[in-house]
């Protein structure tokens, strides 16, 4: 299949959060469809407006879940 551009970072990105010990394979988190920086306003939204309920990295990589990679990105120190 085709993927955008940015999608094709995110499995990298996944093993850096492992290795780095910020995720395990067991952890999952509840993806309401978006992601808010800690105090601010600003969110950043999935792909899927109403999110993808509760994810691990498995299935963040296979749907492609922006809202887990957005949220391992802040927890990583990646701007």
């Amino acid at each position: 299949g085709v993927y955008p551009p940015a999608s094709t970072v995110k499995p990298q990105l996944a093993v850096m959060g492992l290795e780095l010990g910020k995720i395990s394979v067991e952890q999952r988190i509840w993806d309401p469809g978006w992601f808010q920086i800690p105090n601010t306003k600003r969110r950043f939204r999935d792909w899927k407006r109403w999110g993808h309920g509760w994810v691990d990295v498995y299935k963040a990589i296979e749907q492609s879940v922006d809202t887990y990679f957005y949220k391992l990105a802040y927890e990583t120190g990646i701007n």
